[in-house]
């Protein structure tokens, strides 16, 4: 009982497109071992899990209907063999996967496993043991897809452009606290026919590595350039931006006119990390007190208690009820790096007090901190390479991937509400 056992459906696809997999002619009630590798060329690191399950009457499992007993995940879960994945048994549990050149496919090598077997024995994947295998190939960057490297002024960050005539919505792409420049959401949003702009603003080539100040005139600069892109419609765009990136967004959404939609995803509505300079002021960052970082393991901190009140420091406060913008609040009420959930209530209480009602807000059960586009492997806690520690970011694999197929959706459906 060897080969034409695995059916993976499609073999190949976008990476925020679910796949079906199917293990069929296997004798009735026998046991097997689900096995995804993927190898991370820049890492040089192999990413994995596994799952036992049990044929059915008829020699059938069926990942959507039919739920693992054990292993890494148990129950239902569709999409575990790729949200959860983890670093490999030889590599540090705190390694993070991030896509570092969208033109790459992940390619997941998924393994079908006699009897129910362990971690280790799961991930040698001996070749006695072995009944089917496949490659599953999952795409960042489509075909057709421009990615333009961007170096105009003091901007640094990469353009991608989706094919067709167009106009295409406008999206600046932010990231957080990790510096550099993170493409991959980017290339995502133009695989869905958004011409979208990744935005490096520290820690990449020529930018400084330490940043003392952000600086609103060069997030102004990048709206510029991306409004004066040939394909993109005129004349307002859209920003998204999660962690840092989140209080980012709803500056730029707040002080930037050609600015309409604002997504920020588990961000403060208060200026973090360095001050922020604007045109009439400079607002100072939010206190932190690291003494209150919180060791939930000898290895792995928690820093939820580390930032100040937003409400008791009126000088750190974006001026958002000022904003023409309309913003999407996305709220992963699992967050362990902040209490996000309370500070996203406080933000449309303001805007509320205002008169305002420019904001929706939508909270998500069992999610944490990276709440990104499906369906990246999940991360719970992480090393990070700016503060130098294991940082817990919080939530669980099944319902913080069920948030990332929901949150997707209805980001691009607000930018082209609001957008057009």
């Amino acid at each position: 009982m060897k080969g034409n056992l695995l059916q993976v459906n499609p073999q190949k696809c976008l990476q925020d497109e679910p796949v079906c997999i199917i293990i069929a002619n296997l004798p009735p009630g026998s046991d097997i071992t689900l096995a995804s590798h993927f190898h991370d060329k820049v890492t040089s690191k192999t990413f994995f899990t596994y799952a036992h399950f049990r044929a059915n009457h008829i020699g059938k499992i069926d990942l959507s209907t039919d739920g693992s007993m054990g292993g890494a995940y148990s129950g239902v879960f569709q999409m575990a063999p790729v949200a959860c994945l983890k670093p490999g048994p030889e590599a540090s549990k705190y390694l993070r996967y991030i896509n570092r050149d969208v033109s790459v496919p992940m390619k997941i090598r998924l393994t079908v496993l006699k009897g129910h077997l362990n971690e280790m024995d799961a991930y040698k994947a001996d070749n006695d043991l072995t009944l089917d295998s496949a490659i599953h190939e999952r795409i960042f960057l489509t075909e057709n897809t421009k990615r333009i490297p961007v170096r105009e002024g003091r901007i640094r960050g990469t353009l991608f452009i989706p094919e067709g005539e167009g106009p295409f919505p406008g999206v600046l792409d932010l990231f957080g606290g990790i510096g550099g420049l993170i493409e991959f959401r980017a290339a995502q949003f133009a695989a869905r026919g958004f011409v979208s702009l990744a935005l490096a603003y520290f820690d990449y080539e020529d930018l400084p590595k330490d940043i003392t100040e952000f600086d609103m005139d060069y997030f102004e600069e990048a709206i510029k350039f991306l409004t004066k892109q040939e394909k993109v419609q005129k004349p307002h765009v859209a920003v998204v931006g999660v962690s840092k990136g989140g209080d980012l967004a709803l500056s730029i959404g707040t002080l930037i006119p050609e600015v309409k939609a604002v997504v920020c995803i588990n961000g403060l509505s208060v200026n973090v990390l360095k001050p922020l300079k604007t045109k009439t002021k400079t607002i100072p960052p939010l206190p932190f007190d690291l003494t209150k970082i919180k060791f939930v393991k000898a290895d792995l901190v928690s820093t939820f208690d580390v930032a100040a009140d937003p409400s008791t420091h009126p000088e750190c406060q974006i001026p958002i009820e000022e904003a023409d913008a309309h913003f999407l609040l996305l709220c992963s009420k699992d967050d362990k790096t902040v209490n996000i959930e309370k500070e996203h209530d406080r933000i449309l209480s303001i805007l509320e007090r205002r008169g305002k009602d420019n904001c929706e807000l939508i909270k998500y059960e069992g999610s944490g901190h990276l709440l990104e586009p499906p369906y990246a492997p999940f991360a719970q806690a992480t090393f990070h390479p700016i503060f130098k520690i294991n940082r817990l970011w919080g939530g669980n694999a099944l319902q913080h991937t069920q948030a990332s197929e929901d949150s997707w959706k209805r980001i691009q459906e607000f930018i082209r509400k609001y957008i057009n």
